[in-house]
């Protein structure tokens, strides 16, 4: 039972949520770009786990953690290392392509990711999960797709809530989950390779 609990998935939605309630620990992660200028580097990295709003708290972390839960059981290693791979490259690529954004905060960048991670990790399958990570695939494709080209979010205005959407931390965070899957792929060929050369010897 206790190799089947998502403690890292749980761990990060506790830590969200501690984030975003108790504003002083809030204003020591959230991302801000003066903080960070000044050295405080690991808002790079914790800054995902502020949230501007109850609101905007819970429509990305009930989501975070089913699909989290799910990649975690899938492969703990790669869920730890893809957050952390996937939470620098969306706070770099905005530091340096929105110089004028000052602060940000959300897990949905790393959601969007691990739905990717999801959907590519089973699509080869055949069955129910076969079908899930499709449409998977399908709903974050759909997903990034309609943010980019309108530049807002599909289901919710965030715009009334007093913030704005960051595309570009959706589409980062599929890219590094994709690129995630490339490299486990290629481990995953050479040790196979590796093994049939030793098997052969």
């Amino acid at each position: 039972m206790k190799r089947n609990l998502p403690i890292a998935t749980l761990s990060i939605a506790l830590a969200g949520i501690v984030a975003t309630t108790i504003p002083l620990v809030g204003q020591w992660l959230v991302f801000d770009r003066t903080a960070i200028i000044d050295g405080e580097i690991w808002r790079i990295v914790t800054g995902h786990l502020y949230h501007f709003s109850p609101l905007h708290l819970w429509c990305n972390l009930i989501p975070f953690v089913l699909i989290g839960a799910c990649v975690e059981r899938h492969s703990r290693s790669w869920f730890i290392v893809g957050c952390l791979m996937m939470a620098i490259a969306i706070s770099v690529s905005l530091f340096f392509a929105h110089p004028s954004m000052v602060r940000f905060g959300g897990v949905s960048g790393l959601l969007c990711g691990l739905l990717t991670y999801y959907g590519f990790s089973g699509v080869r399958t055949g069955g129910r999960k076969g079908i899930v990570c499709r449409i998977a695939l399908a709903v974050i494709i759909l997903k990034t797709g309609y943010e980019l080209y309108y530049s807002d979010a599909l289901l919710v205005d965030w715009d009334e809530h007093g913030f704005v959407v960051m595309p570009l931390s959706h589409v980062v965070g599929c890219l590094s989950a994709s690129l995630c899957i490339l490299v486990q792929s290629v481990i995953r060929s050479d040790s196979m390779k590796s093994a049939v050369k030793v098997f052969a010897s």
